[in-house]
């Protein structure tokens, strides 16, 4: 999973991913994101709160609701799901 966005804060901001499937035999799945300072917006992959390593995550085909949640002002520009 791959985010963009703009931090305009001066330090780091850890995030909570939840990712909740419809079909009820897949399971919900939670992430650490790390969102570093910027000025202009940059890339970042949910690898936990150090930022250095992507977590692998399961989407199984179907439906799947994706929430995003900080305590500090974030911009999110786009989230993408890379499948292999």
């Amino acid at each position: 999973m791959v985010l963009r966005y703009k931090n305009p804060n001066p330090d780091p901001i850890v995030g909570s991913i939840t990712i909740t499937p419809d079909n009820p035999n897949d399971i919900e799945q939670n992430f650490l994101v790390q969102f570093k300072p910027t000025h202009e917006p940059a890339f970042t992959t949910v690898s936990g709160p150090s930022g250095s390593i992507p977590s692998p995550l399961v989407m199984n085909p179907g439906h799947w609701s994706v929430s995003i949640k900080n305590e500090k002002s974030l911009f999110l520009v786009s989230l993408h799901v890379i499948r292999q």
